[in-house]
């Protein structure tokens, strides 16, 4: 599996590390979504059944083949997306500070 630098750093990280490369690889050979980005990055989903179902999204590069990214997120029975991780997302909104807010299902 070829990967970008930044993939190989925050993959290493705690909350990125139970995301196994076996479970990436069926993201790229056969994801069951799959979507461009404005930079011609690449964002490929699949149901990853050792993640008690969740779903995996990955990015890769306008190769097709190179991980940049990869996300789990979880979803509820109607399709909706319930949690994920957001990268860098102050940077990544233009906006110095982040906050959320919970509420009940």
């Amino acid at each position: 599996m070829k990967t970008t630098a930044y993939f190989d750093a925050i993959h290493g990280r705690p909350d990125r590390s139970v995301i196994q490369d076996a479970w990436i690889e069926p993201a790229i050979r056969a994801p069951i979504c799959q979507s461009r980005q404005t930079d011609g990055r690449i964002r490929q989903w699949v149901q990853a059944p050792e993640m008690e179902n969740r779903y995996l999204r990955v990015i890769l590069l306008r190769d097709g083949e190179t991980v940049h990214e990869n996300t789990a997120l979880d979803i509820d029975a109607q399709g909706n997306i319930c949690s994920i991780t957001v990268e860098h997302a102050s940077e990544r909104a233009g906006a110095p500070h982040f906050s959320y807010e919970e509420v009940a299902a």
